[in-house]
């Protein structure tokens, strides 16, 4: 007589999203990364995948030990909006957790852009802008700079406009909506809050970090702003 004996199978949970970690806002082409916090009930290897909510779901990461850390993500959103982000997980035995809560992400766009060539002062910069960027896109007042700056940061405005230090990195801007001073056309210089003795300066920002100087003639790249976009704090 031959006696058989079944096991009874043990039921695998699948893991769960704990929370997600990572920028609440942004700009417009930037890279921002993300992560996620996870569990299991039998503590099994997990792979995390991102829905981005603008169209874009993420391909599973590799496993990894929920107890040990968390898989990282990049995402670089192409449109300003507000978008929410969501992730899920799954086991190693294909198990596979609901979606998260989502969580909100503002993006915004940079309103500022530096043309790529330079120009004299005397030519019509508003044209000289729009030929490179269109008709949404004028000279850049130094009350914009400072505006933005005072809602956000001036290391942000430099970093966002991937502008270099330095006086051969000067950029002609407007203030109060007029382009010369005593004959002398404005612009704006990013220093590390130590400009060169005798440096004119009619205004600055963050202890010097960007000041507003003069001269004439000159020969720079320009400033940049969207017209449509609200820029006061």
């Amino acid at each position: 007589m031959f006696l058989a004996f079944c096991g009874k199978e043990t039921a695998n949970d699948p893991p769960s999203i704990q929370g997600i970690q990572g920028p609440r806002s942004g700009y417009v082409g930037q890279s921002y990364d993300y992560s996620a916090t996870v569990s299991d009930p039998e503590n099994d290897r997990v792979a995390v995948r991102f829905d981005w909510g603008d169209g874009e779901v993420s391909e599973w990461s590799f496993f990894f030990s929920p107890d040990v850390g968390a898989a990282g993500f990049s995402h670089t959103f192409t449109a300003a909006g507000t978008y929410q982000i969501r992730a899920q997980a799954k086991d190693t035995l294909g198990n596979i957790s609901d979606w998260s809560d989502p969580v909100t992400v503002t993006i915004e766009e940079f309103p500022f852009r530096i043309t790529r060539s330079a120009y004299p002062d005397s030519s019509d910069l508003v044209a000289d802008v729009q030929a490179e960027f269109g008709t949404d896109y004028t000279v850049a007042d130094w009350n914009d700079v400072k505006n933005w700056c005072a809602a956000h940061s001036a290391d942000d405005f430099i970093e966002l406009l991937d502008w270099e230090l330095g006086e051969q990195y000067s950029l002609l801007v407007l203030w109060n909506g007029e382009g010369y001073w005593n004959g002398r056309h404005y612009f704006m210089t990013r220093f590390d809050h130590n400009p060169p003795v005798g440096y004119l300066i009619h205004d600055d920002i963050d202890d010097n970090h960007i000041v507003l100087g003069s001269w004439s003639p000159v020969s720079m790249r320009i400033l940049a702003v969207k017209k449509c976009q609200e820029i006061n704090p």
